[in-house]
């Protein structure tokens, strides 16, 4: 039985490329993930693709376009 996927918005799949430990997140259309893609299913916002990237040991450098080893400071 196929279930009706209603668009709202964007859906993201994190990938995993190469032979590196760090993944990416990208946009892709539900029912048609692009290569690589991990998990069973998009993920509705771009925060819980972020957190997701915890979930999978492949991508234990988080994803690949975050500097390392760099954290933002807010002004006071």
């Amino acid at each position: 039985m196929e279930q009706k996927h209603p668009k709202v918005g964007k859906d993201y799949y994190i990938i995993h490329r190469g032979e590196s430990d760090k993944c990416s997140i990208v946009t892709g259309s539900f029912g048609d993930p692009p290569e690589g893609a991990l998990g069973g299913a998009p993920y509705a916002t771009k925060g819980y693709a972020n957190a997701g990237l915890k979930k999978f040991p492949e991508c234990k450098g988080g994803e690949s376009d975050e500097p390392m080893g760099k954290k933002t400071q807010r002004k006071k």
